[in-house]
């Protein structure tokens, strides 16, 4: 599990959403690295679900504050993790699931995924607008390409 000695894996660019990563992540690596308990790993996740409610419900402030274009898909992407982290949680209290290493990895791939790009973008567009719509630009000329390679 990375932790905050790998930060440099997880910045945005943007101090207070790297800070709140680096906990979210740090708290995941605490659980992972617990011997496996049902009864000490349930509270332990719900408050880390709870944590990543709440980061997600800032972040997502943050994001329309500014009139973030891409909000839809940046919440879209946040429900799916907490509905299977919830869903996790459900199969845990039943009994019918234990927390084990694919768990832990999932989390570390997602986080990776999520923050390194979703996280990464909205950085950008806060701190560097100019950038972030070159690299807009790039993309929907990449996928016009593609498209035409395609038809082609």
């Amino acid at each position: 599990m990375n932790t905050r000695s790998d930060t440099d894996l997880y910045r945005s660019g943007w101090d207070e959403m790297d800070r709140q990563h680096g906990h979210l992540c740090d708290s995941f690596a605490y659980l992972g690295a617990a011997p496996r308990n049902r009864w000490l790993d349930l509270p332990e996740l719900r408050r880390i679900i709870a944590e990543m409610t709440d980061h997600f419900d800032w972040e997502e402030a943050e994001m329309r504050q500014v009139g973030y274009p891409d909000l839809a898909h940046h919440h879209s992407d946040h429900q799916r993790q907490l509905s299977n982290l919830h869903g996790i949680l459900l199969l845990v209290e039943k009994g019918a699931e234990v927390l084990d290493l694919t768990f832990f990895q999932a989390c570390e791939q997602w986080n990776y995924r999520h923050i390194r790009g979703q996280d990464s973008d909205f950085s950008i567009f806060l701190l560097d607008r100019e950038t972030w719509d070159l690299q807009r630009e790039l993309r929907a000329w990449d996928l016009d390409l593609r498209m035409g390679a395609l038809l082609a």
